[in-house]
């Protein structure tokens, strides 16, 4: 199991015409730039607000998106007919903190008796 922690920015600029606001995670969490000791910075242009929505508040939130980590696992089992590559399969391994859907990206299926299969999946 990995989480890409690498290219999540912690700080994120939002212009929209000659209007810009800056978020910044100073929260002491892992992806903070206290934490990091680096800015990772992210930003976008010609945003459009949602209903009653300032431009601080948008940045602030899309920075909470884009500091949502993309979990990654690897594992074996037996072969299920009809599970594919873009399908949704339902997890419930608590030790290994998989617990959840996840999407399938990789298969793999060993043509032996057993049709061994290995996959990858994010969420």
């Amino acid at each position: 199991v990995t989480s890409d922690l690498f290219n999540c920015p912690n700080v994120f600029m939002a212009i929209q015409d000659d209007i810009t606001a800056i978020a910044r995670n100073d929260t002491g969490g892992p992806l903070s730039i206290a934490e990091r000791g680096r800015e990772v910075w992210a930003s976008e242009t010609g945003v459009t607000l949602a209903d009653n929505e300032t431009i601080e508040q948008y940045a602030q939130r899309r920075l909470d998106e884009e500091q949502q980590t993309q979990v990654r696992a690897s594992y074996a089992r037996r072969y299920v007919p009809g599970i594919l590559p873009g399908d949704y399969v339902r997890l419930h391994y608590p030790e290994q903190g998989l617990q959840g859907d996840y999407m399938v990206d990789v298969q793999n299926i060993e043509l032996t008796h057993e049709a061994r299969t290995s996959e990858e999946v994010t969420a």
